[in-house]
């Protein structure tokens, strides 16, 4: 027998049959608000952020040499 899909994932696949997007389960965000630029990925049904497209951070090139 088949193991059943969870909740979430049958929505997701209904939602994407009819071509209207990405379906969130839990779309309230938890931290921040999601802003246009966000990357991230989708689990349990929530977009989770890993950082802002325009985001900077003070790093050393590869190597500690001089870019």
């Amino acid at each position: 027998m088949p193991k059943a899909k969870a909740d979430h994932q049958i929505y997701a696949d209904c939602m994407a049959s009819l071509k209207l997007g990405v379906a969130l389960w839990d779309p309230a965000p938890h931290f921040d608000p999601v802003r246009i630029g966000d990357v991230g990925y989708i689990y349990l049904g929530g977009f989770q952020r890993l950082f802002h497209a325009s985001d900077t951070v003070d790093i050393e090139p590869f190597g500690g040499g001089r870019a």
